[in-house]
C-alpha cells in the first residue's frame, strides 16, 4: 500500500509517497506540466508510456516532463516526494490527464 500525504503552497502542490512494500505502485498518469520527483530513500522503478523503465535509488531527483505518462513502482520500500506547479503565472490551473502505459496494457493482456 502506498500512503500519500499532500499539501499546497501558493501555486505549488506537493505530495509525499510512502511505499511500504516492494511492488507497491502509483497508477499511471500524466501531467500537462513538468514536475520534479525526489527519491528520498529506497529504490523505485519509473515506467513511461513508451514502455521504458528506469530504476532509481535515493537520494536522487528525476524530472518528469509534461505529457509523459508514468507510474512508479517500489523496488524496495521507499519515500518519494513530488513537487508540481499547478497554476500558470495568470493563476489558471493546469489540467490533469491520464493515459495507460505500454506496461499497463501488457500487464492487462498477460504479454509481459
Amino acid at each position: 500500500m502506498v500512503r500519500i500525504d499532500t499539501g499546497t503552497c501558493g501555486a505549488l502542490y506537493f505530495h509525499q509517497m510512502t511505499f511500504t512494500e516492494t511492488g507497491d505502485v502509483v497508477p499511471t498518469h500524466a501531467h500537462t506540466y513538468d514536475h520534479m520527483m525526489q527519491i528520498v530513500t529506497g529504490t523505485v522503478r519509473i515506467w513511461t508510456a513508451d514502455g521504458a523503465s528506469e530504476v532509481i535509488t535515493g537520494p536522487a531527483m528525476k524530472l518528469i516532463p509534461k505529457g509523459i505518462a508514468h507510474d512508479v513502482e517500489a523496488v524496495t520500500p521507499a519515500l518519494v516526494c513530488c513537487i508540481h506547479q499547478m497554476r500558470d503565472e495568470a493563476g489558471r490551473e493546469y489540467p490533469f490527464a491520464y493515459q495507460r502505459t505500454n506496461r499497463e496494457v501488457m500487464d492487462a493482456t498477460g504479454r509481459m
